[in-house]
């Protein structure tokens, strides 16, 4: 009776407030673990000191998505939340930024409850319910083994940072429970009519886990980092979970996109959007710097002749498993003196469950250059084995930049060449019907120039930039001007281009392809005192930046030092860079400094401003051209330490902490 009284009272106050507060913004979480404080025992509860979690088994702090984030390999790795956790839990919202390597049957998200092996209430968030590679599950198992479940649609991706966040609003009226999943800001899934009140259907707590499954015969660990844990006492809408995760709008729909800015060590790519993908360059493939001074620079994927590509890796193929409607697109450019246009293979992009097509005939998705379409098909390439494409029908033209999208909408698949519709088509594969099978995580083999038929032949002479994947499909004026900027970019990339031609930046080809990297037998040469002191990057062994000054050693053990406000221009591969200290009175300013994420730079020119990132070692460790747009570089991969921040317009040393 008294509960009844106490829901009677809570219905009317919340009816009251709802006459009153037509729109509450979502209250602050009552947990929120970031793992940022590194303490071995505790994870520190940023909102209040009783909601710390105790840290059991010893896990790691590793390299995170945003700082740093914890790593739970085995079943003994977990974070054990405090006993009153779930007191007073009617409604809530857990959310986390996790990275999952596997998929394993038995493991948890969260598990609530008292004591072992289902002696009493629980209730678990699960990653992958039933068996390896399975779908999240919600699980209510009260202590005589009764048991509710809510699934989601899809699954977890793996081998990438993903938020995966729990909705569960409970509807005093009807007395009946509604739990939506959500992933990447994205609904997944929900089931309604479950008929437990947390707090009710727990009761007292005891033994409240994040990471680790009650069960002591459940013996697979976590397997994987977590970076960031929320758990809120109230439902939050879509949109509010998107704004906790920084999911909002373009952030949460472009899923992968490789502007090739940013090199990581061992021929690892990274991806510029906010998951974070890696992708590994294969073969005779590599980055190049197109551009000068005056063009800008824009780096580019140089496939070579030689069977270059990039593997795009299976994170990607997890990232396309989540899509309905999307966008592929990319700019290329192929070389006029290559011969192979014609013959099968030419593949811009590819996501497919076999390096061998032809005999295991298992679902792919890609687009070629031969005859510029996109196919999807369950199996192989014939109308028998259920291809379906959109194609233009002409092969690509050489000798210029051009661009490729293609747009998923519903069941009408377009293609756009240079942002112009030349092919629209009803396609009725999704990438649920054709792809997601043998690998129901998503695709294994996902590429950047290479065919899924084993005897097709490799994209060659060809360069690509900024390939995207987007989860939802994209306008004409999205495509032509608002995002993609079809008609700019390909302006941008044409001058770039000519500059390189004009000057022979790059070696040993007129058709502008090498065999190696970029600038290698150029000069360095330093100006103090208009006197120049050049120095053959062949006889350089290191260059080292310290704040106030740059050490040169060279290969036969002579060393000079220079002081930084001594130096008044740089010079690298012919390419002559005036530096300018920062002043009080310049006009661009970077901030803030130091920095931890990423710095900003401000005003950009309208012609755009391209950044170079050197080390205290004198590499190149990164590089972006920035727009009026686009004024922030990311730098959360880079270490600790000091860097010279290289633009036309003037220089900055930047201490990343």
């Amino acid at each position: 009776m008294q509960k009844e009284l106490r829901r009677t009272a809570i219905s009317l106050c919340l009816g009251m407030m709802g006459l009153l507060l037509p729109s509450l913004s979502p209250a602050a979480p009552i947990l929120h673990y970031r793992f940022n404080v590194t303490d071995d025992l505790w994870a520190v509860n940023e909102f209040a000191e009783n909601h710390n979690g105790q840290l059991v088994g010893s896990p790691l702090y590793v390299d995170g998505f945003e700082q740093t984030s914890l790593e739970l390999t085995n079943h003994g790795q977990y974070i054990k939340a405090p006993e009153d956790l779930t007191a007073n839990l009617t409604s809530f919202t857990y959310m986390s930024w996790v990275k999952l390597e596997t998929l394993k049957k038995s493991t948890r998200f969260f598990d609530w409850g008292s004591g072992i092996n289902g002696d009493n209430a629980f209730i678990a968030m699960i990653p992958s319910y039933g068996s390896d590679n399975g779908v999240m599950a919600l699980r209510f198992r009260s202590a005589n083994g009764q048991i509710a479940m809510a699934f989601s649609n899809k699954r977890c991706p793996i081998g990438v940072w993903t938020h995966i966040a729990l909705s569960y609003v409970w509807n005093e009226t009807t007395e009946t429970g509604t739990a939506t999943f959500f992933i990447n800001g994205e609904e997944a899934g929900s089931t309604n009519n479950l008929p437990h009140r947390p707090d009710d259907f727990l009761g007292t707590t005891t033994d409240n886990y994040f990471g680790y499954s009650r069960y002591e015969t459940d013996t697979n660990g976590f397997g994987g980092m977590v970076d960031e844990i929320k758990l809120f006492s109230t439902p939050l809408s879509k949109e509010d979970i998107q704004k906790e995760a920084g999911l909002e709008g373009r952030a949460g729909a472009l899923l992968i996109h490789h502007n090739f800015s940013t090199n990581q060590a061992d021929d690892e790519i990274m991806d510029a959007s906010i998951f974070k993908l890696k992708a590994t360059l294969k073969n005779d493939a590599n980055i190049i710097t197109l551009g000068d001074n005056e063009s800008g620079y824009i780096n580019v994927l140089n496939l070579g002749e030689n069977n270059g590509y990039l593997d795009l890796g299976a994170a990607a193929g997890s990232m396309l498993a989540q899509c309905q409607d999307y966008t592929l697109s990319a700019f290329f450019r192929v070389d006029n003196t290559y011969t192979r246009i014609q013959q099968n293979g030419n593949y811009l992009w590819t996501f497919s469950n076999s390096v061998n097509m032809t005999n295991d005939q298992n679902g792919y998705l890609a687009a070629d250059l031969k005859n510029q379409e996109q196919a999807i098909s369950p199996k192989s390439n014939t109308t028998a084995s259920g291809l379906q494409k959109v194609t233009f029908g002409q092969e690509a033209l050489l000798g210029g930049w051009h661009h490729m999208t293609y747009t998923q909408n519903g069941q009408t698949g377009t293609l756009f060449i240079d942002g112009v519709k030349v092919a629209q088509e009803s396609i009725s594969n999704t990438i649920a019907s054709s792809l997601l099978k043998n690998t129901p995580t998503g695709p294994l083999y996902n590429w950047l120039g290479r065919s899924c038929f084993f005897t097709d032949g490799y994209l060659g002479s060809t360069f690509i930039y900024d390939f995207r994947l987007y989860r939802k499909a994209l306008t004409e004026a999205e495509i032509v001007k608002d995002e993609l900027k079809v008609e700019e970019t390909i302006a941008l990339l044409e001058r770039a281009t000519a500059a390189n031609i004009a000057t022979e930046q790059i070696a040993e080809s007129s058709n502008l392809f090498t065999k190696s990297k970029p600038f290698a037998s150029h000069l360095i040469t330093t100006k103090t005192d208009n006197t120049e002191h050049p120095t053959p990057l062949a006889e350089l062994n290191t260059l080292t930046f310290t704040p106030n000054s740059m050490l040169l050693n060279t290969i036969n053990g002579t060393s000079k030092e220079i002081l930084l406000g001594e130096v008044q221009k740089l010079t690298f591969a012919g390419l002559t860079t005036s530096i300018q200290l920062p002043t009080a009175n310049q006009s661009l300013q970077l901030h803030p400094n130091p920095a931890q994420l990423y710095f900003t730079l401000s005003p950009i020119p309208d012609s755009g401003l391209a950044v170079k990132i050197y080390n205290i070692s004198g590499q190149l460790v990164g590089q972006q051209l920035l727009s009026a747009d686009n004024m922030t570089v990311n730098i959360s991969s880079l270490p600790a330490g000091w860097y010279l921040i290289q633009t036309k317009l003037a220089n900055f040393k930047l201490l990343k902490n």
